[in-house]
């Protein structure tokens, strides 16, 4: 998962909305995390996360240290 900004258009260059149900940035955010849950790749039956977890025997992010 990455975190960081998202730009979105709102409104077209006459000043007039793309989506007349969604007039703010606010809005659109409550309206993609509504939609989120019910996508296709999210309904889907995961494996249990306890397996691939515990096959992995390696630490994350060990680099170098410097002296």
């Amino acid at each position: 998962m990455q975190r960081g900004r998202v730009r979105v258009l709102l409104k077209k260059e006459d000043g007039s909305l793309y989506n007349p149900a969604i007039s703010s940035r606010k809005e659109l955010m409550m309206h993609v995390a509504e939609l989120v849950p019910r996508h296709p790749n999210r309904t889907k039956k995961q494996e249990p996360a306890s397996s691939a977890a515990a096959g992995s025997s390696k630490p994350g992010k060990g680099g170098k240290k410097k002296r």
